[in-house]
Formats: C-alpha cells, sequence, structure tokens
C-alpha cells in the first residue's frame, strides 16, 4: 500500500492529466459508431466469406499480444499472486495468478470475436459489405473505386494456420480482413491486384 501510495505522489501530475483515449492502447475504438445506415445491397453473384473457426480462436487468444495495454489489467492481481506466493498461500496466489491470465484474455477475445468472428464479408459485382451476423446490420461498404490501395499479408499467425489477411486502404480509414483461407473472392471484388511483398501472385510476407 505504502508503494502504491508513493508512485501515486510521484505520478500525481500523470494521473490527473491521464487520458486513456492517447495514453492508454487498449486496442479499442474511442470513436462513436455512424447512425447513418450503410446500403447493404449487392448486384449478383454474391459470395460469403467469413473466418474459420481456428481463426477465430487462435486470434481471440493472440490478440493481447498486438495490445500490450490489455495486460496493464493483470498488474493488481499478478502483484497480489506474488505476495500471496511470498506468504506460502500458495492456493490463493494460483487463484490470483490465473485471474491475472484471465482479465487481458477475456476483453480481448470478446473484441476480437465482435470485430472479426462475428462477421460475414459478402462479396458482390459491385461491391464488398461487412455484415454483422449478431445484429443483421451492415457494418461498413467498398465499392471498387472507393479503396486506395490493396494488400494481402501473412504474418507468423497466418503462416501456422494457412490463412491471409487482406488490407483494404481509403482514402480516411482502413480495414483489416484477417484469418482468411481463401481471400480471392474478396480480391476479386477491385480492379486493380493486390500488393504482395514479392510481387507474385500467392506470397507471403
Amino acid at each position: 500500500m505504502k508503494f502504491a501510495f508513493d508512485l501515486a505522489s510521484l505520478y500525481g501530475d500523470r494521473l490527473a492529466a491521464f487520458d486513456e483515449s492517447s495514453a492508454l492502447d487498449l486496442g479499442f475504438s474511442y470513436d462513436p459508431p455512424s447512425t447513418d445506415p450503410v446500403d447493404g445491397s449487392l448486384a449478383g453473384p454474391i459470395e460469403t466469406v467469413r473466418q474459420p473457426r481456428r481463426a477465430r480462436l487462435a486470434g481471440a487468444l493472440t490478440t493481447p499480444l498486438g495490445h500490450p495495454g490489455l495486460w496493464y489489467l493483470a498488474s493488481l492481481p499478478a502483484l497480489g499472486a506474488a505476495l500471496f506466493a511470498v506468504g506460502g498461500e500458495r492456493a490463493t496466489a494460483a487463484f490470483l495468478l490465473a485471474v491475472a491470465v484471465a482479465l487481458p484474455l477475456a476483453p480481448a477475445a470478446v473484441d476480437h470475436e465482435l470485430r472479426y468472428g462475428l462477421v460475414a464479408y459478402r462479396a458482390g459485382a459491385d461491391a464488398l459489405v461487412a455484415r454483422d451476423r449478431l445484429s443483421g446490420a451492415t457494418l461498413w461498404r467498398v465499392e471498387p473505386w472507393d479503396e486506395t490501395d490493396l494488400r494481402v499479408k501473412r504474418g507468423w499467425l497466418d503462416r501456422r494456420l494457412g490463412t491471409e489477411t487482406v488490407v483494404i486502404e481509403l482514402r480516411d480509414d482502413e480495414y483489416r480482413i484477417p484469418g482468411l483461407p481463401d481471400p480471392e473472392p474478396i480480391l476479386d471484388v477491385f480492379d486493380r491486384q493486390p500488393d504482395r511483398p514479392d510481387g507474385s501472385d500467392r506470397s507471403v510476407e
């Protein structure tokens, strides 16, 4: 407790001016969603692409690795686990350690599932539409002339799962579609060829 009060006193000015939207990266969006409905109609033929279950599970478990701020949530129970372990209370220490691991994983898993796992990408002849399967709402729509860049990436997780990640850049935004076993239906919506690191048709990063 003394250490906590000393730390708060030392960084009191920073805590008073703390703004979590800019100072702490938790991986969540701070911008309110748009209230304007997105047109979800498409010209046929239409093909629907979803993340496979293995990509959803792996993505949920590895999301905290890309957002170190989430691990700040684990600091207090981890400290408590260390104190109880020193005191010989191993059962309590093990419980607090499990809580310390679950605290960053639980919100990360929910965030990944809502952001990617429960989204169906509908590729039509005139646009690509992202649809929330939980609510049935259309999240966003990209037409072939809206994008400014199109890239296909394969990070370490994609290489392990045999999937690819499509990145669609707009003038003022960017859409990432990870964990796709076959991104071709999405790429076929756009006129330009996707940018791959070595310039080949099926390259890896």
